[in-house]
């Protein structure tokens, strides 16, 4: 049993440094994530950086469904939230926790920030990232 183990341990190992070392390769010779579907007046160049990020107050398509910004670059959730006196959640995430193709509301993100009262969700999440 301890050989099974084992060898399956060391399947598993094997196969994420495979796929470590694909990720480098590609990231290597193709480092632009493209942002294709999404609206380039969502988009800012160099806001995190050299990553883009969301422009404020903008809206724009992605995949079809209106995506729109508040006034900090965050995605804007039809529950206002803004007090200080609510806890601030910030969802850091890629194309899921942006929910490309979904209405804001509709993200995890957004049913969170709908479903607490006492959490405001501040969510700068873009594709590939």
């Amino acid at each position: 049993m301890k050989k099974f183990l084992k060898l399956v341990l060391i399947n598993i190992i094997a196969v994420l440094l495979i796929l470590i070392f694909f990720e480098l390769i590609v990231r290597y010779f193709y480092p632009e994530i493209v942002l294709s579907g999404t609206s380039s007046s969502l988009l800012k160049d160099n806001v995190y950086f050299d990553s883009p990020g969301i422009v404020r107050n903008s809206s724009g398509e992605c995949y079809g469904v209106i995506k729109a910004s508040d006034s900090l670059g965050f995605w804007k959730y039809n529950k206002v939230n803004f007090s200080k006196k609510r806890t601030k959640w910030l969802f850091l995430g890629d194309s899921a926790t942006m929910g490309i193709g979904v209405e804001n509301d509709s993200t995890f993100a957004g049913i969170v920030n709908s479903s607490l009262d006492t959490v405001e969700v501040l969510n700068p999440s873009l594709i590939g990232y």
